[in-house]
């Protein structure tokens, strides 16, 4: 009976998510999405490696895709995966809330804080769907990509 209703709970909620909470994403994709994300990732991959990026750490839930794969650079924190990595990793547990910490107000941040972010943490780009007082380098749509150097 336990594994019945673990089952029905389970499957209601991934109904929910696919149906209602991101009706407009396929149940699997195998390319990047040709939208704001997709064109803003594709911009990333032409950048330098080597670069360093911020985004909202629940980036990879809001667009589908996280920036370390569909733009193919390192992201600061990515709150999901970082912190199921983290189970395994005590330092990356730590790192992890230390960077979740410093970004829990990513929404209102200011560019000089963002500036202040970027000299602490070596940051090169900023990702957001806000319009900040930052130099713009890249945008399509809502997505915005500043640079922090």
């Amino acid at each position: 009976m336990t594994a019945a209703i673990i089952t029905l709970a389970s499957t209601t909620r991934g109904a929910y998510v696919m149906l209602v909470r991101f009706p407009d994403r396929p149940v699997a994709q195998v390319g990047i999405a040709d939208n704001d994300w997709g064109r803003a990732m594709a911009w990333a991959r032409a950048t330098p490696r080597g670069t360093e990026w911020v985004a909202d750490p629940m980036h990879a839930s809001q667009y589908g895709t996280s920036l370390r794969v569909a733009g193919q650079r390192d992201v600061l924190v990515e709150a999901v995966k970082d912190a199921a990595i983290g189970m395994y990793e005590r330092d990356v547990a730590i790192r992890t809330r230390d960077h979740l910490a410093e970004l829990a107000h990513f929404e209102t941040m200011t560019p000089e804080q963002a500036r202040s972010l970027a000299a602490r943490q070596g940051l090169d780009y900023l990702v957001t769907e806000r319009t900040l007082d930052l130099p713009l380098a890249f945008s399509s749509g809502a997505v915005r990509i500043y640079r922090l150097k």
